[in-house]
């Protein structure tokens, strides 16, 4: 390279590099001759294989000397050696770079010990831990690296793992690395590289092939706030084959754009859209949202969703439509609810919550203070009964009424929010309690047994569960403002539940989760919803909020990246991927859906810059939807514009 950059500018040292190339190759052959007469020609041949030269994935007939250029003159060959081995000061505000053979400190434990290997990779070597071949391990178990950077001044810095590419021989999603810098927790990042012998189609396939080429594969941590001063980054081996050359602490995002740690709990949401796209002004986005609540709120015939009721002693009232099955829905009203709230339209907000108590709840029996999933634009009489109850609803309805009662204070009756959020989320938790057992069919939201939200709390259908309805971002706003202290602690720990539940509910290799599963994560087969369907749209926008607005799942990155690689690597030429697959990701349709962009745009709060901006893009580019399918992909669109905006808040 040095011969070829020097030679372009008609420099002479080009032909100091020319001789140390052509040296280097007949150094190579003479080692080879050399191998091959130990121990009088025993292993003759050995070291046959052609290994320089290669310009494709098939080996060339013989050893190839690259090409070298000259030029006219000549270079002191020992001046430019010396010029090679100067060392730049490094720059007091620039990256903080680490050999990987520089470790502070080696943890070996498990029977396993970290080797330093010379001169392998870019660098000065790389370390490993030997020997091969042995099982996972945990940050428990401690099979530690420790290293010791110096940062010149307070900030936000990202750290990055310079790995060399090595493959999961277990086939088990990637190679798994923890990283902390400082008194940090750790993450949990993953190298999954995919060899193939054809073209490169997915995204572990393309980074295969890009690492190959470079030698090399660079891992972003999330960013952490750190001040000036000494710092201690430590690494854990987790899984076989980690080979790590070097580490860079970089000033910013330099590469990953994850949120900051618990934004609900600063303040401070992050608007990776204009992160990605400072050309687009906050002005741009708040008449982008009054467009989304003009066209949805109040539009016209073949753009509205939400339609003015007639009016109940209580006060105005209001109604969300899914305009295609001409109903109304427990899931929408709460989502147009939690619009309300974010876009602080109190009036709206009343209207909803106020036809939603007055036709949904349940007032008296064994179901009494759940919402009926499903009834008629004119109420529920002749649904009643048989509509049973949709945790998904709940847990919206009482999110958004906690936040209201922060963001505008209570008001009476109906109106007093914190004490019906309060309600709910009693019954939620302990309806079996309250009811003395199991009557007719009435059963928590969140299982006694496994703690986690169920399908439909009545009858066998809350044996399982539905990925999507795990909200951890919403039990831990619970946890916090729950009246009884118990329950608040019980809340902590079904949010807890629900990000280890991701993990076993998202496909390995694809990062997709069924509509339905059982209790540990298991599709549950029943008519196709074992499959990527519509509810599981919202399963990463799940993980991802949780991760931003509390920062205590930082494996949540893994799942997005997972998730988005294969996403990226669907479709094809300028057509969008389609909305439906299995699991293991093959296609069920080839149609593409507004609402699954959407989702996919707020998975991106957890990627780098390059693997977020076309998925942001993508549901900046939408307009607000139009048709009889409008009302799920425009409640979609909407709430997740609000989130990768920094508008959507933990009131």
């Amino acid at each position: 390279a040095w011969n070829r950059t020097l030679a372009a500018k008609n420099d002479p040292r080009a032909n100091v590099f020319a001789d140390l190339a052509e040296a280097a190759f007949a150094r190579d052959q003479a080692i080879t001759d050399q191998y091959h007469a130990l121990a009088g020609g025993k292993w003759a041949g050995m070291m046959l294989q052609t290994h320089i030269g290669y310009t494709t994935w098939q080996q060339p007939e013989k050893n190839l000397m690259p090409a070298v250029r000259r030029v006219a003159g000549t270079a002191d060959a020992a001046a430019v050696q010396r010029q090679l081995k100067l060392v730049r000061p490094m720059d007091a505000h620039g990256p903080r770079v680490v050999e990987a053979t520089q470790f502070l400190r080696a943890n070996a434990a498990k029977g396993l010990a970290w080797t330093a290997i010379a001169n392998l990779g870019h660098g000065a070597g790389a370390v490993a831990a030997l020997p091969q071949g042995r099982a996972p391990t945990t940050v428990a178990d401690d099979v530690r690296l420790d290293y010791e950077v110096q940062t010149p001044q307070p900030g936000r810095w990202t750290l990055q793992l310079h790995m060399l590419p090595t493959l999961d021989v277990r086939k088990a999603g990637g190679i798994r690395i923890a990283v902390a810098v400082g008194d940090q927790a750790p993450q949990t990042l993953t190298l999954n590289l995919m060899p193939t012998a054809t073209s490169a189609d997915t995204r572990e396939q393309k980074d295969w092939a890009k690492a190959v080429i470079d030698n090399g594969f660079v891992l972003h941590a999330a960013p952490v706030e750190l001040p000036a001063g000494r710092h201690v980054i430590r690494v854990w081996r987790l899984d076989d084959n980690a080979v790590l050359q070097k580490l860079v602490l970089a000033p910013g995002l330099h590469g990953n754009t994850a949120a900051p740690a618990a934004a609900a709990e600063t303040g401070q949401y992050r608007n990776l859209l204009r992160e990605l796209r400072p050309d687009i002004t906050e002005a741009d986005i708040d008449r982008k949202l009054a467009g989304y609540w003009a066209s949805l709120f109040e539009g016209g015939r073949d753009q509205r969703i939400v339609y003015p009721a007639a009016a109940t002693p209580d006060g105005p009232a209001a109604y969300v439509l899914d305009v295609g099955n001409a109903d109304v829905r427990s899931e929408g009203m709460s989502y147009g609810m939690m619009v309300a709230v974010q876009m602080g339209r109190r009036a709206e907000f009343d209207a909803l919550w106020n036809w939603a108590w007055t036709h949904m709840r349940y007032r008296t029996g064994p179901r009494q203070s759940y919402f009926r999933w499903q009834c008629q634009p004119q109420g529920c009489a002749g649904v009643g009964k048989d509509a049973v109850p949709a945790s998904d609803g709940e847990a919206y309805f009482a999110t958004a009424l906690l936040m209201a009662a922060a963001r505008w204070g209570n008001g009476q009756g109906l109106y007093d929010y914190n004490a019906q959020a309060q309600e709910l989320l009693t019954a939620m938790l302990h309806k079996e309690t309250m009811n003395d057992g199991i009557q007719e069919g009435a059963r928590s939201m969140f299982s006694p047994q496994h703690g986690q939200v169920v399908f439909v709390p009545v009858g066998d259908a809350a044996d399982f569960s539905d990925p999507s309805y795990h909200l951890p971002a919403f039990y831990e706003l619970w946890a916090r403002r729950a009246a009884r202290p118990e329950d608040r602690q019980r809340w902590h720990e079904i949010a807890d539940i629900s990000r280890a539940y991701f993990h076993k509910a998202a496909h390995p290799r694809t990062g997709l989760t069924p509509d339905y599963a059982h209790f540990d994560g298991r599709p549950k087969v029943l008519d196709g919803h074992e499959d990527f369907r519509y509810d599981a749209f919202r399963t990463a926008v799940n993980w991802s909020v949780d991760q931003a607005w509390w920062g205590r799942n930082p494996a949540a990155t893994g799942l997005s990246h997972r998730l988005l690689n294969f996403f990226a690597a669907q479709g094809s030429g300028h057509k969008p991927y389609p909305h439906l697959y299995t699991l293991e990701g093959r296609p069920l349709n080839d149609e593409p859906s507004q609402g699954l962009i959407a989702c996919n745009a707020v998975a991106a709060l957890l990627v780098d810059e390059a693997q977020a901006a076309p998925f942001v893009n993508a549901l900046w580019a939408l307009d607000p939807p139009t048709g009889p399918w409008r009302y799920y992909d425009g409640l979609l669109q909407f709430m997740n514009l609000l989130h990768i905006t920094g508008r959507f808040k933990a009131w």
